[in-house]
């Protein structure tokens, strides 16, 4: 399973308390608990899914977030961040992969990665979660903070 974070404490409290470790920065966006938002940006909501294996899910659809809320099965975490709605200077898609088999999520700017996965057989694509920032330094965006792929794998 993966977990995102731009919670510098959480993520410190997830590895030490379970058996999840860093696997990378996925890229930079906008930490609501942290700096102001800015205009034309969006919530990523996270979603969260003991009976999945403890899958977490992210979507900036207000509608399907509210649809799996009101539905049960998905756990309200709160919004994991703010991402662009559309394509903005120096952003990039941040795609969303789903493994049927596992119930697992992947959020990626990576298009060799994305490419990877999703000809493996196991992975499946399944849209956009937002727009973000990149890795490239100078390109990260003004007052953003990294967004923290973890996994138990």
């Amino acid at each position: 399973m993966h977990l995102y974070t731009a919670s510098v404490t959480e993520l410190n409290a997830v590895i030490k308390n379970s058996n999840y470790h860093l696997e990378e920065v996925s890229c930079y966006l906008y930490d609501p608990a942290t700096t102001p938002v800015p205009a034309g940006t969006i919530p990523l909501y996270r979603l969260y899914a003991s009976q999945w294996n403890g899958a977490h899910y992210y979507t900036i659809d207000k509608q399907e977030y509210s649809m799996y809320v009101a539905g049960g099965a998905w756990k309200d975490e709160g919004i994991a961040g703010y991402v662009y709605g559309s394509l903005q200077p120096n952003t990039t898609d941040f795609y969303k992969l789903q493994n049927p088999t596992t119930y697992d999520w992947i959020c990626t700017v990576d298009e060799v990665e994305k490419g990877n996965l999703t000809s493996s057989g196991s992975w499946m694509w399944s849209g956009i979660a937002g727009y973000v920032y990149t890795l490239t330094p100078g390109l990260t965006g003004t007052g953003t903070v990294p967004f923290y792929r973890l996994s138990n794998a």
